[in-house]
């Protein structure tokens, strides 16, 4: 595997200028080029980009460059004047940083770029950004009549700077009727300052029977104040009974219409039994130690909500055959772990997931020849269709890695990938080259270790060929995994609803 190394410096001593020179939109860069340990000497490309507020922030500038290195490795290019590929240099808003100057390679001299990071830029182009700040967009005449003003206001005399004039706001008319008015009350009265007159809201007749009155339900006696009330048991009693403040009735059905609303709490002493005459559908709203709901249709019971017998929840739904087709609750093993199964026409667990005792998920599928495991995503050319990628199947628990690396004199060390060494235990890994040359007896993998693994060419060769490599190992903490295993250990029993009907 190639490591690029690179270093850079900005030179922002270069932006410093006099006073009445033009700014240059641009600044150098200088760096050194290197693949593994070695310098690149000639041709080289690089891509640079200007991120805004992070490292991986909105890219406000990009642009190309082809520049050649000396015998050092070392180049300059001017940052702003590439070949521009997204963004305006001299549109970026110095002030609104920080900025960072994300930095890619390609040692052969094309556009096959290797980012080799980004690097914050900690000193502001001061000439960029007073050639930014400096000047205001559109204000570039020498009139002095368009210039930004200040409103401000004394007394009542609104004034616009800079000659704008002045101009007053004052009630300047002899009218006293159309002046600001309040409105107060007092007591029954009701009052328009300045000679607006004032109307009373008293009740001024003497008939008692107008006034205003309070309604009130005592019981079964509805009364109205200082006035009359209608006795309402013979309505009440005849359908709905009281106990207390509590109505019910349990004389028969009753209908809600499309809709029933309820409070903020609905209580059921006893099951609520709903029915469609026309289709025979039906839900029971059940009470008990848990409560419970099921619907039905017709007389198959078709779904089921409850809480199960170790106080989890339980959901299960059945076929129109009444068997099981779906559970989804927790393994009674670890009430606290989830359990999810999904059944054949048999009632028979064919694929489903849960968490083991040691918080480890697991995922199965059945088939007569095994189940599969599947990702799904969009055909790109055909809009109708979908393409299916079944997941690979062995007898242990595997990752994999591979890359491309190049022989110097006939050897090097192939250095794992961050990942690979948290994720492969090392002592399970094995190996395949893919040489890039026909001109060699071949290669081999000489030496493994916990940190990579060593290629040398067959027959002490010397060559400084490329070639691909693929590793395949165990994943840590999954080194013991089980092939064979008992029929009953397929997914731990789930438990049974509290509330059985």
């Amino acid at each position: 595997m190639k490591k690029y190394l690179f270093s850079g410096v900005f030179l922002l001593f270069s932006m410093i200028i006099l006073l009445g020179q033009q700014v240059p939109q641009s600044f150098k860069y200088q760096g050194v080029a290197r693949v593994d340990q070695d310098v690149v000497v000639g041709q080289i490309g690089l891509r640079l980009s200007v991120h805004q507020g992070t490292i991986n922030g909105n890219i406000v500038y990009r642009e190309a460059h082809q520049t050649t290195t000396n015998e050092v490795g070392v180049f300059s290019v001017e940052a702003g004047n590439g070949s521009v590929i997204s963004g305006t240099f001299s549109s970026i808003d110095w002030g609104d940083g920080p900025y960072f100057l994300e930095v890619e390679l390609d040692p052969a001299g094309g556009s096959a770029y290797v980012v080799l990071g980004a690097t914050q830029i900690m000193s502001v182009p001061y000439a960029l950004y007073a050639s930014k700040a400096g000047s205001v967009d559109g204000d570039t005449d020498q009139d002095p009549q368009n210039e930004i003003q200040t409103v401000s206001k004394s007394g009542s005399v609104v004034t616009l700077s800079k000659g704008g004039g002045s101009f007053s706001v004052d009630d300047n008319d002899a009218s006293v009727t159309n002046e600001i008015q309040l409105l107060s009350k007092s007591g029954t009265n009701l009052t328009l300052s300045k000679g607006g007159g004032t109307v009373s809201i008293d009740d001024a007749d003497s008939n008692p029977t107008n006034e205003i009155q309070s309604l009130s339900l005592n019981g079964s006696n509805l009364s109205i104040s200082s006035s009359n009330s209608v006795n309402l048991s013979s309505v009440i009693n005849s359908i709905w009974k009281l106990n207390g403040s509590t109505a019910y009735y349990d004389a028969g059905n009753v209908s809600a219409g499309l809709n029933m609303s309820v409070g903020s709490n609905l209580f059921v002493d006893e099951d609520i039994y709903v029915e469609d005459d026309i289709f025979g559908n039906s839900f029971i709203l059940g009470t008990g130690t848990s409560g419970f709901l099921s619907t039905f249709d017709g007389s198959t019971l078709i779904a089921l909500l409850s809480r199960g017998s170790q106080g989890g929840g339980y959901f299960e739904t059945n076929g129109p055959n009444g068997l099981l087709n779906s559970r989804f609750t927790y393994n009674t093993a670890n009430p606290n772990h989830g359990y999810m199964a999904v059944y054949d026409e048999l009632e028979t667990i064919q694929a489903g997931m849960y968490v083991d005792a040691f918080g480890n998920g697991y995922i199965f599928a059945d088939g007569a020849s095994g189940g599969i495991k599947s990702f799904r995503m969009p055909h790109p050319t055909i809009p109708e269709s979908k393409i299916w990628y079944a997941c690979i199947e062995g007898p242990e628990v595997a990752a994999y890695d591979r890359g491309t690396g190049t022989l110097i004199n006939g050897e090097v060390f192939i250095d794992y990938s961050e990942l690979t060494g948290i994720v492969i235990n090392p002592e399970t890994v094995t190996v395949t080259l893919t040489p890039h040359s026909t001109n060699t007896y071949g290669l081999a993998v000489v030496e493994k270790s916990d940190r990579g693994f060593k290629v040398k060419e067959l027959m002490n060769g010397h060559g400084n060929f490329s070639f691909d490599w693929h590793l395949t190992g165990v994943r840590r903490g999954h080194e013991g995994f089980r092939t064979i295993r008992d029929a009953t250990e397929e997914m731990p029993a789930g438990p049974a609803p509290r509330q059985q009907h």
